[in-house]
């Protein structure tokens, strides 16, 4: 069950840590170009990042409803075109 947090309770968590926040939204939009890297293991690998970063509560936290859909979007959509051949 996923905890509900008010707007003000989320900034300033936000605010609490500055440079971490700033650290992981750059981590968060360097693995979203890596998911679209033409080596399948690249953008495995990223895809991996990206799920954790999506599931993990600690990190949901510094993300925007906005932005966790659009993660979860592109992800999918990547995982969809993976070509694996087993």
């Amino acid at each position: 069950m996923e905890e509900e947090y008010s707007q003000s309770e989320l900034d300033a968590f936000r605010n609490s840590w500055p440079v971490h926040y700033i650290m992981f939204l750059l981590l968060a939009v360097v693995c979203s170009e890596l998911l679209h890297s033409s080596q399948l293991d690249v953008s495995y690998f990223a895809a991996g990042v990206v799920a954790h970063l999506l599931t993990d509560e600690s990190t949901r936290l510094m993300l925007s409803d906005a932005d966790v859909h659009e993660l979860r979007t592109e992800l999918v959509s990547v995982i969809i075109l993976f070509d694996v051949i087993l």
